[in-house]
């Protein structure tokens, strides 16, 4: 029955998506086209997802705390539930199977729905460096007016772009109060950090989370392996996510007025 209702709603919201991605691309359509596609798309979205929470409950097993897992990992940007809402369900699973490995990864998801915002604190953590040396990510936060937590894939396209934006702000400002601390993840082995580091060659410090060790994804609540990026002042205040060059340009400014 679930996979029955799955693929109904595959097929519902990629013909959906297919047309307004047409719609996007056409000069001459009319605006409320596009709004109403996406309103339609955003509710199937929302159906969809309902039954899958209520799926979840009703097999209280662990393929259904899997579910709420991956609930918890799509809803970051879209937020159809309230967080409240969820920490119920989050509560049945954590009760249920306490000494299950989900358990402490609900918990990094929860506290990264609640904490990972414009506002709130980082979250500490530590990885280490091509050597082997262990970095924590507080000693950067404490000592910089501003430090960018950069984590990325070296696969995914829009991290490298954004990271490389990046190397002309670094090297203005790397003297006046601004770090970046990074961390390579999406990788399986240290060769593949390695050679990241060989093909990318930026100018600052650059550390790994092979095979998700450290859980450093789970606990920024990063919806895909790819990576987000976080403006942090000395306070560990998150004051910017995914900043432009100019924004931390910006608050550097005014942090130094």
């Amino acid at each position: 029955m679930y996979n029955h209702l799955k693929n109904q709603y595959y097929v519902a919201y990629t013909t959906l998506q297919t047309r307004l991605d047409s719609l996007k691309k056409c000069n001459n359509c009319k605006p409320e086209l596009l709004t109403t596609c996406q309103r339609k798309l955003d509710s199937i979205e929302n159906k969809a997802l309902y039954y899958k929470l209520q799926f979840a409950k009703s097999k209280g097993d662990i393929y259904g705390f899997y579910q709420l897992l991956d609930i918890l990992r799509y809803d970051k940007d879209r937020r159809f539930y309230s967080l409240d809402s969820l920490k119920k369900y989050g509560s049945f699973f954590q009760e249920k199977f306490p000494n299950h490995p989900y358990v402490e990864i609900s918990k990094y998801r929860f506290n990264a729905l609640s904490n990972i915002n414009i506002g709130g604190m980082f979250v500490p953590f530590s990885a280490p460096d091509s050597t082997g040396k262990i970095w924590h990510i507080s000693d950067f936060v404490l000592k910089n007016k501003l430090t960018l937590i950069d984590l990325w894939a070296p696969w995914c396209g829009p991290c490298i772009r954004k990271s490389k934006k990046m190397i002309p702000v670094y090297e203005q400002y790397k003297d006046s109060g601004f770090s970046i601390f990074a961390v390579v993840g999406g990788i399986n082995d240290k060769s593949s950090f390695l050679q990241s580091i060989r093909k990318f060659n930026y100018p600052w410090l650059l550390t790994s989370d092979v095979n998700n060790e450290n859980k450093i994804w789970e606990k920024y609540g990063i919806p895909n392996a790819g990576g987000e990026e976080f403006l942090v002042d000395k306070n560990g205040i998150i004051v910017a996510i995914n900043p432009s060059p100019e924004e931390i340009i910006e608050k550097l400014a005014q942090i130094s007025d």
